[in-house]
């Protein structure tokens, strides 16, 4: 049990019970994880504490993907465990996720005994190999006196822009280790400023253009931006996009300089870009691509200014990069022209908000917003399956005002936002990292954080088995979720890529989840969510409209025919 010993300094029976004090101290107050065998110190010391608050997820990808939500919304970062070697192994495809969208998590694996690593035990692995291509820093303590130290400063760099994900990795014996003292470092926090020639030279080209235009990518949204966005884009009159596959919205989709998501395609982007003479990126990498095309998203007669520090590959026009954060970049912009900044959005007054608890009578979502009700959602005649776009239209037509919609239906992304860009969200996440089965973990995260708002998770049947396990989650923490499944009993963008290349999508293999047919309302129920099947529009609507607060699974069978993807 910890001991005070002076104002700044706490003595922990153990590094597992340092950890906790050291995360205590950062203002963690959530820890998310599947434990196993090697973090066993961990999971004693947080039942004699009491605290912090622990997660459970059956799965490492629930575990992480949950924390990825959480961070999301909170912009702090989250903290996440997992188990040694398979365990880290299992959550990879979550972390990738989370790196993708630069959301800011500490994981914490434990480590086989290091009195025995050498002789090569079941569960080890080299940790910090697997975890390194995925993360900010990946270290692995030796000493117990070294986790508190450790965890505190990866805290640090993980919410440090650019934010991302950080590891640490504890062998057995070295959790169960102590005592150990701990006097909490003062919080490090870089930010990083344009210098004022440079903000002058881009003002300069920026001034010469005859038509620019802005890209924000996740980072400008995780850097608290959002509000100077907006006032930029208005100072300089130029439209604003997000960065391809964006994780996250940059600016409401009624702000008046809102054009939508540029496509993942590099001729896409040049068609999308093409009347813009000087592009100002900001807090991203541009520009995300998918599938290969031997074409360049900017044309060599364009400007290009990049405000964000890591490297890129070059572009064939006149490239300026300018090494700053987003918030310091815009607001350096705002004060040379003149403008009055919004504040900068911090977290801590966020998180104070959003993670309140809140009355449970207070969670209902009582106002719906979306499209007129009945309005694209006739049923077919012929009875045969609703498209994915009329599914949507009725499923939307039902979504609470205040709901925040996590959107992992892969095909069904750009009809979603073609809805959602007319009649408004109040927030709406993305996969940017490519990894099936983010939505349904994230969501969770997402409703945590904020729990006085409903969460619409928009799945495909594919990525829910992905990640089924992460209902329990739900429904043992009764968050207001409703997961809407598209199912169309099978991979429909794999089908989509097959008839890219070849024109016909009939010879693909292996993309149809059909004989048998799977039983997702089953498969809710059988982790304690209520779940039903709509078949057909007018069902859609009115079933999920009913469904609030959830948690909910509505399975809503969908016509397989091959749509275009962008």
């Amino acid at each position: 049990m910890a001991v005070h010993t002076r104002s700044d300094s706490v003595s922990c029976a153990s590094a597992a019970e340092a950890l906790l004090v050291s995360m205590e101290a950062r203002g963690a107050s959530v820890i998310f994880g599947n434990p196993g065998s090697s973090e066993i110190a961990l999971i004693e010391a947080l039942a004699d504490r009491g605290s912090p608050e622990f997660i459970l997820g059956l799965t490492e990808p629930a575990a992480v993907g949950m924390a990825d939500g959480y961070a999301a919304v909170t912009r702090t970062p989250a903290v996440v465990t997992v188990h040694a070697g398979p365990g880290l192994s299992n959550a990879l495809c979550a972390l990738g996720n989370a790196q993708r969208g630069g959301t800011p998590l500490v994981v914490v694996a434990g480590q086989q005994d290091s009195r025995h690593l050498s002789q090569d035990p079941i569960l080890s692995a080299d940790l910090v190999a697997l975890a390194d291509q995925y993360c900010k820093s990946a270290v692995q303590v030796a000493r117990p006196e070294d986790v508190p130290a450790e965890f505190a400063r990866l805290w640090d760099l993980a919410r440090t822009f650019p934010t991302g994900p950080t590891f640490l990795a504890v062998p057995m014996d070295v959790f169960g280790a102590g005592p150990v003292m701990v006097t909490p470092p003062a919080e490090v926090m870089l930010d990083v400023p344009a210098d004022a020639e440079t903000i002058a030279h881009v003002l300069d080209l920026v001034r010469q253009a005859a038509s620019p235009a802005v890209v924000a990518g996740d980072q400008a949204g995780m850097d608290g931006a959002e509000d100077m966005l907006s006032a930029l884009c208005a100072a300089i009159d130029a439209p604003l996009y997000a960065e391809p596959a964006a994780a996250r919205m940059v600016l409401p989709f009624t702000d008046p300089a809102w054009r939508g998501y540029l496509p993942l395609s590099p001729s896409g982007v040049r068609a999308a870009l093409a009347d813009h003479d000087v592009v100002l990126v900001i807090g991203a990498r541009p520009f995300t691509r998918w599938l290969h095309e031997d074409v360049s998203a900017l044309s060599p007669e364009q400007t290009l200014v990049v405000a964000d520090p890591r490297a890129f590959r070059p572009f064939p026009c006149r490239t300026v990069q300018v090494p700053a954060s987003p918030a310091a970049f815009i607001s350096g912009l705002l004060d040379a022209l003149g403008v009055d900044r919004p504040m900068k959005r911090t977290s801590g007054a966020e998180a104070a908000v959003q993670i309140g608890v809140l009355p449970a009578e207070e969670t209902q979502a009582t106002v719906v917003a979306g499209a007129p009700s009945g309005a694209a959602v006739i049923a077919d005649a012929e009875g045969r399956r609703p498209t994915i776009p009329d599914a949507l239209a009725a499923l939307l037509a039902a979504l609470p005002a205040d709901a925040a919609v996590v959107d992992d239906s892969v095909t069904g992304e750009g009809y979603a936002r073609e809805i959602l860009e007319r009649t408004g969200v109040a927030e709406y996440y993305s996969c940017k990292g490519g990894g099936l089965g983010w939505g349904v973990a994230f969501a969770l995260g997402v409703a945590r954080a904020r729990p006085s708002r409903p969460v619409l998770a928009i799945l495909g049947d594919g990525t829910l088995q992905y990640a089924a396990p992460a209902l329990w989650t739900a429904a043992h923490l009764g968050l207001s979720v409703v997961f809407a499944v598209l199912r169309n009993d099978g991979y429909g963008i794999l089908k989509w890529v097959e008839r890219s290349r070849r024109g016909d999508d009939a010879a693909a293999v292996g993309l149809d989840i059909e004989d048998p047919e799977v039983d997702l309302v089953a498969l809710g129920m059988a982790y304690g969510v209520k779940a039903s099947r709509a078949d057909g529009p007018r069902e859609i609507e009115e079933l999920a409209r009913a469904a609030w607060p959830g948690p909910y699974l509505i399975d809503i069978p969908v016509d397989r025919a091959v749509l275009d993807y962008e």
